[in-house]
């Protein structure tokens, strides 16, 4: 148990960090935002799918 609320909170973590690099915004406005949209809440319940993704793939893809 203690194992899969540290993996989720890993998981919003990049996510989180991901987006304020993609966006060029800070990582406490995002969280925010995150928290405001219930994005967090949705990132832990989503971890035994999103955790058999590639970052590169789902996060950190270059901007077109």
């Amino acid at each position: 148990m203690f194992k899969n609320i540290m993996d989720e909170n890993l998981i919003v973590v990049a996510a989180v960090e991901g987006y304020a690099r993609k966006h060029s915004m800070d990582e406490k406005t995002v969280f925010e935002i995150f928290h405001k949209f219930n994005l967090l809440h949705l990132l832990r319940s989503q971890y035994e799918v999103l955790h058999t993704q590639d970052l590169d793939e789902s996060v950190f893809l270059p901007k077109m």
